[in-house]
């Protein structure tokens, strides 16, 4: 091959690796702009906002969402095209396909049932759709995208589908809640002479249904989450091969590492997202939240200004609470932040601790509390406070009223899921120029347990990193992962097989089991997930050796799994060290996985 030749084919990889490294970075970008379309307050713009959204990633031409009516008949709720507004669709076998919760592209509408009872028209620019399930137990719904030409939808269109099928749903279930918050706030004001009781209720109902959205945005967040963590692996771990080079100057080195910080931040604000979806889960143990608040408060004092007063008030006969004291300091250090930063000229910011018993009557008006005993921690600062609009917003991620630079909109949402992953309740209240309180409700710890609970934080893993010659499945549905894996694997001396989703690593398995020494399984795959090919593979062999690899936490997504009989998780995005060192461990441990 001459030189041009070789030239012409090298730029045509790197063509072809731009292009793959742009659809990734258009299907990230359109999953973080869908977050933000679940954050708007107008309900009727929700769908339009993400047919805007999803129209380049599943490249339609129009879109409209199908909810089934009283009759069973499909009609058309939110569309990007207005010809659609009258039409009724009857379900046919395509139709209740999709409703099973299968994606589908259809290549040619002409010979499907529910088209042909559309007008000509509207077949004509109708030619190819794509059909996948957005809907609820309560109401069934279709999200249908169509363009003009045959075959138009493939199966890249249909993977995309997958991903995106999440965030639809999320849209679907916040239009549906908005659209009731906007009814009940219609009725409130028509009804002027409505008792006092009623007016409570209300309130009750508008909490819940906030409580609802943020609940379905951190549903979200942790899918998000989980695509961010995979493409920050991928990018990762071929730096750090390309870091290794021995042939790299050490320019480009210090270069590479200066990548892989940027990179390592970027990763902390994954985490801020798995803690305001709760995906980040934790081994509870038992907190003293007064030292809590007294490690906090040296730490602040040697950062905060001197202008700034720091003051406690703290129950020396507090009870203790089962929790993380590491995610409870978080939420210290962020509420005190956001105190020092609404206090620019100076001001009193007082962290108070006492016990409390919350009611009935209070657990009726705050949906989200429990009854029983709690430690009441209250934050307080004589800032600029926040007027009701922003109020709404406080624990929205993303949504801040720093500058530009300053925050990233997520410190008070991880606040919140931590909260909630603490089986607990944060209230918030504040007016411009009068300050603002934060009051975080913990529950107690259960007497019968105080004695039981330790309070040492888990033992951090300690082992080797050699390599080895055994034999390793590779399972994931993202190539430049597999890649990037079997690389790293090979040069630690492992052979390397792989599969790209769970039916193919259960076929592999079956073939080449006796030869297998360990599987490295992905949780989150279209089609077969983690799960279910981990409790496949020990049916097949009960010793069999898997790793878990997932963009969640161990004691988060992959809490089952370990318990189900996975031998070990790495949490994505994970250093190739970290590799090396839980595969050498998991294959060295007593009793190998031979069959």
């Amino acid at each position: 091959m001459s030189v041009t030749e070789k030239l012409r084919e090298a730029l045509l990889d790197l063509e072809e690796a731009r292009k793959k490294e742009a659809q990734q970075r258009q299907t990230a970008e359109a999953l973080l702009a869908g977050l933000q379309v679940l954050t708007t307050n107008e309900p009727n713009q929700i769908f339009p906002r993400l047919f805007d959204v999803l129209q380049n990633p599943l490249d339609f031409r129009a879109a409209f969402i199908l909810a089934e009516g009283e009759d069973g008949l499909l009609l058309p709720i939110a569309m990007s095209d207005p010809r659609f507004h009258k039409t009724v669709w009857k379900p046919g076998a395509s139709f209740h396909r999709a409703m099973k919760g299968n994606t589908l592209a259809i290549f040619d509408t002409a010979e499907v049932g529910e088209w042909q009872n559309q007008s000509q028209a509207l077949r004509k620019k109708d030619r190819s759709a794509l059909i996948f399930y957005v809907g609820s137990s309560i109401r069934p719904a279709l999200f249908v995208c169509t363009h003009p030409e045959r075959a138009h939808f493939s199966r890249r269109h249909i993977n995309l589908a997958h991903r995106f099928s999440i965030l639809a749903v999320q849209a679907m279930m916040k239009f549906e809640a908005d659209h009731r918050v906007v009814l009940l706030e219609q009725r409130l004001e028509t009804e002027t002479k409505v008792a006092e009781l009623h007016r409570k209720l209300a309130e009750s109902e508008k909490k819940l249904a906030r409580i609802q959205k943020l609940e379905s945005i951190g549903i979200l967040a942790g899918g998000v989450a989980h695509d961010f963590n995979n493409l920050l692996h991928a990018m990762r771990g071929n730096i750090e091969l390309l870091a290794g080079s021995a042939s790299l100057d050490p320019q480009g080195t210090t270069r590479l590492q200066s990548v892989i910080r940027s990179m390592d931040r970027a990763a902390q604000l994954v985490q801020q997202l798995l803690l305001f979806s709760r995906k980040a889960e934790f081994r509870r143990v038992r907190v003293d939240v007064n030292q809590e608040v007294k490690d906090v408060a040296r730490m602040l004092e040697r950062s905060i200004p001197r202008m700034i007063n720091l003051a406690m008030r703290l129950d020396p006969t507090l009870y203790p609470v089962p929790g993380n004291p590491v995610q409870i300091e978080q939420i210290l250090l962020n509420l005190a932040n956001n105190a020092v930063d609404a206090m620019p000229k100076g001001g009193r910011l007082e962290v108070k601790t006492c016990n409390v018993v919350l009611d009935e009557d209070f657990v009726r008006l705050n949906p989200g509390s429990t009854p029983g005993r709690h430690v009441l921690l209250t934050v307080t600062d004589t800032g600029s406070g926040m007027d009701k609009d922003v109020l709404d917003h406080v624990f929205d991620p993303f949504f801040t009223t720093k500058e530009v630079g300053k925050g990233t909109g997520l410190g008070l949402a991880s606040v919140y899921g931590i909260v909630k992953a603490h089986d607990g309740f944060i209230q918030c209240s504040s007016e411009p120029g009068k300050g603002t309180t934060f009051k975080v409700f913990l529950p107690a710890m259960k007497q019968e347990d105080v004695g039981e609970m330790d309070s040492q934080p888990e033992a951090s893993f300690q082992g080797g990193s050699q390599g080895g010659s055994e034999t390793i499945l590779v399972v994931d549905d993202e190539p430049e992962i597999r890649e990037l894996t079997r690389e790293a694997l090979e040069s630690l001396g492992y052979a390397v097989k792989e599969a790209v989703n769970g039916e193919e690593a259960l076929r592999g398995y079956k073939e080449y089991g006796q030869s297998i020494d360990l599987v490295l399984l992905d949780m989150n795959m279209p089609g077969m997930g983690g799960h279910e090919c981990l409790h496949e593979l020990l049916r097949i062999n009960p010793s069999v050796k898997v790793v878990i690899a997932s963009g969640y936490t161990a004691n988060g997504h992959g809490k089952g799994t370990l318990t189900s009989g996975a031998k070990g998780f790495i949490s994505k995005p994970y250093r190739l060290r970290e590799l090396a060192v839980m595969v050498r461990r998991v294959l060295d441990e007593a009793g190998a996985g031979a069959e």
